[in-house]
């Protein structure tokens, strides 16, 4: 397990990105959480297998259909199982 802290910049507020996130975290059985940030990026905070984290990735580079990324930023660190699910924070 590996955890990875991202953020993603870009038209990414407004466009379905965190849901899309949501999404696709679900598809790759990952857990954690996504917010948006007051500067206009995306945050989320992610665990789960290399394979399903690399699809996950492929996934946030690309987007929902209206956005349009510019940086995805990953940061690993040590997983600790806190999460159970994933979830959109506000």
């Amino acid at each position: 397990m590996k955890r990875a802290v991202i953020t993603v910049s870009g038209m990414v507020q407004g466009v379905g990105y965190r849901r899309f996130v949501e999404k696709r975290a679900a598809e790759c059985k990952l857990n954690g959480w996504v917010k948006n940030l007051e500067n206009g990026d995306v945050y989320c905070v992610v665990e789960g297998h290399d394979t399903e984290l690399d699809q996950f990735l492929q996934y946030l580079r690309k987007g929902p259909t209206f956005a349009r990324v510019t940086n995805v930023n990953v940061e690993w660190v040590h997983a600790t199982s806190e999460f159970t699910g994933f979830m959109i924070k506000y």
